[in-house]
């Protein structure tokens, strides 16, 4: 038994991750797989017997979100503006981002933008919006290339009083 790997854009084609490997009595099997850097395509062969092959199993990397939050001075009505900075690593200049907050079972956007460049390995984010009601609220970053997956920063709890 062997693993395959294609990574993004699966224009390469499969290519053998470290030795074959023997199955156990009942055709299980283990081998380590080193973290991916991209979503990769990976496929289980069987090395005696070509065209044995295991569904092709794709498995998504997310880029990672970090997230900060300062909240201001209450304005009139009880309102107050917060200001939701981060970064996104591997860096994504242009993506979309959203700032959303919890509402029941949903996540509802209450503003957005796009990432800016920061440095070769990381994009930024800053958007301020108006906080009109105390809950959860996370920023969404949307990631179209296919190469890596969207992802969400930490979920940060913000009380009106």
């Amino acid at each position: 038994m062997q693993i395959f790997q294609n990574p993004f854009p699966y224009t390469g084609g499969f290519v053998p991750i470290g030795a074959p490997v023997v199955t156990n009595a009942a055709g299980g099997f283990a081998l380590p797989i080193p973290p991916p850097a991209v979503t990769t395509q990976y496929q289980a062969r069987v090395t005696t017997s070509p065209g044995t092959a295991s569904a092709i199993l794709t498995l998504p990397v997310a880029v990672r979100v970090s997230t900060s939050v300062q909240v201001g001075q209450r304005q009139a009505g009880g309102v107050r503006s917060a200001r939701f900075s981060g970064h996104v690593r591997p860096g994504r200049d242009g993506a979309q981002f959203a700032v959303q907050r919890r509402s029941g079972s949903r996540w509802v956007t209450v503003g957005g933008s796009i990432t800016r460049h920061a440095s070769p390995s990381s994009s930024r984010y800053e958007l301020r919006v108006r906080v009109r009601h105390s809950g959860a609220y996370r920023v969404y970053v949307r990631i179209t290339d296919g190469n890596l997956a969207s992802a969400t920063g930490r979920e940060v709890a913000i009380r009106l009083r």
